[in-house]
């Protein structure tokens, strides 16, 4: 896999990530050790590769979503 490509994939997830761990710790906010835990897991995806592949692009869900519509 290309290296930027990952890093890209990995911003990405990781951009999804962040605003689900702030809610999360302002849910546990007399937790710290919640709090870090789940900040850890963040800072972890983003320096490991993808553990999931899709297997189709964006330009194999364009095809499918416009063939839906036209249907």
């Amino acid at each position: 896999m290309n290296a930027s490509l990952w890093l890209v994939q990995n911003a990405i997830v990781t951009a999804i990530m962040i605003p689900v761990v702030l809610l999360l710790c302002r849910l546990f906010r007399n937790r710290p050790a919640v709090q870090h835990l789940l900040w850890i897991v963040v800072l972890l995806k983003f320096v490991t590769p993808c553990v999931f592949f899709w297997p189709w692009g964006l330009s194999d869900i364009s095809t499918a979503v416009t063939a839906y519509v036209s249907s």
